[in-house]
């Protein structure tokens, strides 16, 4: 009898050990998954080498149908819990910058990603936001081309990505649309406006500071941080700005920015190009979206349109109408190798020191109402 109990004891123990190092397999598995509660429903992201991370969360609604060239509302809410281990889908786009950009993307893009350090999701002191802007032109590029693990962890920081509107689909003025009774041209812009209002409503339940945000970008991302922070509309959502090789969007030049009535004449011309003479909203936005890729111009521009963009972005600076945060600017170091590089992709071979001054006069004629 005695034997039997021993016996029986035995394997319960053996039963109870086996189970309690299950149970650790499936805590240690759940906490590599976490959880967060925002406005529009549960989120699970992922840990990985102590940054947690959570991708694709839309912060608005799919600007497509009857939302393009609409400014960004609400996205719908959830039930359940939303896996957000994947980034969203890009914007929809070409390959026009040589090997910076794929061509694809959708226009079902409005999506953030947030990283931060794991402890920080349970932790009662809140750490600084980083709010990332990609570049590419306004025309390319996506919110994953970049890395913000390192960040996350040097930083101790919680850092959001974002993608926006590019191309036609972000900047576009057109009579047709512009008669609508709702903001207009700078779409692109107002979908980062929007996703810094996601961030100071939900951005605590990921640790961040919802008064202690910087925004940063570089080339279109950091021109972009000098449109926020001339914009009247983005007044008081951040509290510093990173501008990296930013500057060209202070020129006087059609190739960064337009006036309403030149960039309605390029609306006017797209559309004529897609096959639509005398257009009318409807007919504007039953083009399909590979119709506008094919006809598009690739470059971005912001438009002044008196209500995002109220004045040339150059104008504002100097005039001093920018909101009062702490501001850093600066230019990439070797930026000017990639333009060489676009270069060389489309003429087919390397850059010779016989063509470079052309090449430096060519750039320079890009700006011709502006003798810097």
């Amino acid at each position: 009898m005695k034997n039997l109990l021993a016996m029986r004891r035995h394997i319960l123990l053996a039963f109870l050990a086996t189970f309690l190092f299950a149970l650790q397999i499936v805590t240690a598995e759940a906490a590599k998954e976490p959880l967060v509660t925002i406005e529009t429903g549960v989120i699970k992201g992922g840990v990985e080498e102590g940054v947690a991370y959570f991708k694709g969360i839309p912060y608005a609604a799919p600007p497509v149908g009857e939302l393009r060239w609409r400014p960004p509302t609400a996205p719908a809410s959830w039930d359940g819990i939303r896996e957000a281990k994947e980034y969203g889908s890009e914007a929809a786009q070409n390959g026009d910058l040589a090997v910076f950009a794929t061509p694809g993307g959708s226009e079902d893009c409005l999506y953030l990603n947030v990283f931060a350090p794991e402890d920080a999701l349970t932790s009662k002191t809140p750490l600084p936001v980083f709010f990332w802007i990609h570049g590419g032109g306004l025309f390319v590029g996506s919110s994953s081309d970049y890395d913000p693990m390192p960040m996350v962890k040097t930083g101790n920081a919680v850092v959001v990505t974002v993608n926006y509107r590019l191309g036609a689909f972000g900047s576009f003025a057109h009579p047709a649309i512009d008669a609508e009774d709702h903001a207009i041209a700078n779409y692109g812009l107002m979908d980062q406006i929007f996703a810094l209002d996601w961030v100071q409503r939900n951005i605590a339940k990921f640790g961040g500071d919802s008064k202690n945000v910087t925004i940063a970008g570089e080339s279109s991302g950091g021109q972009s941080v000098l449109a926020l922070m001339t914009s009247p509309k983005a007044k008081g959502k951040f509290q510093a700005a990173i501008g990296m090789s930013a500057c060209t969007v202070t020129l006087h030049s059609d190739f960064t920015m337009y006036t309403l009535e030149n960039a309605e004449k390029q609306g006017v011309l797209l559309a004529e190009e897609a096959g639509l003479k005398n257009a009318t909203a409807e007919d504007l936005r039953k083009l399909s979206a590979e119709e506008i890729l094919k006809v598009q111009k690739p470059f971005g521009t912001f438009i002044i349109e008196g209500d995002y963009v109220p004045e040339h972005i150059g104008d504002a600076l100097r005039a001093g109408h920018v909101h009062p945060v702490t501001f850093v600017n600066g230019t990439v170091r070797n930026e000017g190798v990639f333009f060489a590089g676009v270069r060389e992709t489309f003429v087919g071979h390397p850059m010779t020191a016989e063509e470079y001054p052309a090449v430096v006069a060519e750039f320079c004629g890009v700006f011709p109402n502006d003798p810097t």
